[in-house]
């Protein structure tokens, strides 16, 4: 007997099962290094963006440094403030009543 130089139906699909496979194979390894790829870019932009938001933020509290110092300032000056004319309305107090007094006794005299 010769062998025959056409392929037969069961060696066809055993090749072609092979190649499915083979493709297979390359199509998940394919996938494989387009998630790293996609990592790789989605890792790049958070850094990115993580630089960006910093610079943001570093130059808006320095910008609002000043203003809260400035803030912090009048509210002392205001809590000064109070404690000052309290005092000067005791002060003031004081004197009327000690004012009075003589008043009263240049009046009596």
């Amino acid at each position: 007997m010769t062998k025959s130089n056409f392929v037969t139906t069961e060696e066809l699909k055993k090749q072609l099962e092979a190649l499915e496979e083979r493709l297979d194979e390359k199509l998940k390894m394919y996938l494989k290094i387009a998630r790293l790829d996609t990592t790789i870019i989605v890792n790049q932009a958070v850094d990115k963006l993580t630089k960006v938001v910093a610079t943001f933020t570093d130059k808006t509290i320095t910008r609002f440094d000043p203003l809260l110092e400035e803030l912090e300032t009048r509210r002392e000056d205001r809590i000064i403030a109070t404690k000052d004319t309290y005092e000067i309305k005791q002060r003031l107090d004081n004197l009327e009543n000690r004012t009075t007094k003589v008043e009263k006794l240049q009046h009596v005299s």
